[in-house]
């Protein structure tokens, strides 16, 4: 039983994460997310994942992997908020 309440809560993370990843990629600001927020859930993340790999959780790996991505993805937009800002105003960088 207890397998399904992990299940259960990947697909919550999923499901919490995708809406957060396109709206990142779209609007390319994450302005509202601090760095502590970002630092932490990417490696409460990481963690989780090695867990996953330890006991052979495949799929869980694959669930988590996807997640440490996004948070990349936040940190990366968060590095570069001038660049983001000059090519929304039409300067060429």
């Amino acid at each position: 039983m207890s397998a399904w309440w992990a299940y259960a809560g990947a697909a919550l993370l999923v499901a919490a994460t995708l809406p957060q990843a396109a709206r990142l990629v779209r609007t390319r600001r994450a302005d509202d997310l601090t760095w502590g927020f970002v630092a932490l859930n990417a490696g409460g993340i990481a963690l989780l994942g090695l867990r996953s790999a330890e006991i052979g959780e495949w799929g869980f790996v694959a669930v988590n992997a996807s997640t440490a991505a996004f948070w990349l993805l936040v940190a990366g937009i968060k590095a570069w908020p001038h660049a983001t800002e000059k090519r929304s105003a039409g300067v060429e960088i």
